[in-house]
């Protein structure tokens, strides 16, 4: 179980999700079929699981492919492991299913506020 940080609560994460995310899972198109890379932030401005928690004023894109925990400024509201197992639940996600409710679910189910 992962409680929340940084003044974060769990209805605070579902809704910061449900305002930057359009219920896929945020890729770049592939060349070839299968082979759809997860962004922070889609060319059409979808956002990962991660991507969601990264401020505009912090974002850019050169963080694509590298690690959002090495950036300073981010206050992620879960901690490093727990935002990692966040990020899997999208990225196990098919490319059809609700980017949501995967998510909402997993946060109902892994998380607890904290502080």
């Amino acid at each position: 179980m992962y409680k929340t940080q940084n003044g974060w609560t769990k209805a605070k994460m579902i809704e910061r999700i449900k305002q930057r995310n359009n219920g896929k899972r945020s890729v770049r198109p592939a060349s070839r079929p299968h082979a759809e890379v997860c962004m922070y932030r889609a060319p059409d401005g979808n956002r990962c699981a991660v991507g969601c928690f990264i401020e505009d004023n912090i974002y850019e894109a050169d963080m694509e492919g590298c690690s959002a925990y090495d950036f300073i400024g981010i206050k992620f509201p879960l901690s490093k492991r727990g935002m990692r197992s966040l990020q899997c639940a999208h990225d196990e996600a098919g490319l059809t299913d609700n980017i949501h409710e995967v998510l909402e679910a997993w946060i109902n189910k892994n998380v607890k506020d904290g502080e």
